[in-house]
């Protein structure tokens, strides 16, 4: 699913941190406010090379305002090719966690639609199935 560009923004000053010991990173991302994993997490003060989740190349919240969702989390990316899936939950500003399953190898839009009670994700974290 596509998204609308003139509502996207990449922030340069990414206010993610990866974890260097684990497959979290802690920030967050604000509505409208995109991440750029080629290019935005920083870990321990030095920006990360791109390709921080791999397989992942933007992760973006957005306002979709629907009758149960209020927001919708946005994934671009794929499975990389040695992994069966790749599940991602991300934690809310109200500490509720969704989840993005993906298991295809074509690169393209991931969705989940969500209801916080605070519009930003504070945490992402990722796990490989094999």
């Amino acid at each position: 699913m596509e998204t609308d560009d003139d509502t996207r923004q990449v922030d340069r000053e990414c206010p993610f941190v990866k974890n260097p010991t684990e497959n979290k990173i802690t920030g967050e991302l604000t509505v409208n406010t995109e991440i750029d994993n080629e290019s935005c997490v920083t870990i321990e003060g030095s920006r990360m090379i791109a390709n921080f989740i791999p397989g992942i190349r933007f992760i973006h919240l957005k306002r979709k305002k629907g009758i149960i969702y209020d927001y919708t989390i946005y994934v671009y990316g794929r499975c990389p090719d040695k992994y069966k899936k790749i599940e991602l939950t991300f934690t809310d500003g109200g500490g509720k966690t969704h989840s993005v399953h993906i298991s295809s190898d074509t690169e393209k839009w991931h969705t989940e639609e969500i209801r916080p009670e605070k519009p930003v994700i504070t945490e992402i974290t990722w796990e490989f199935k094999e």
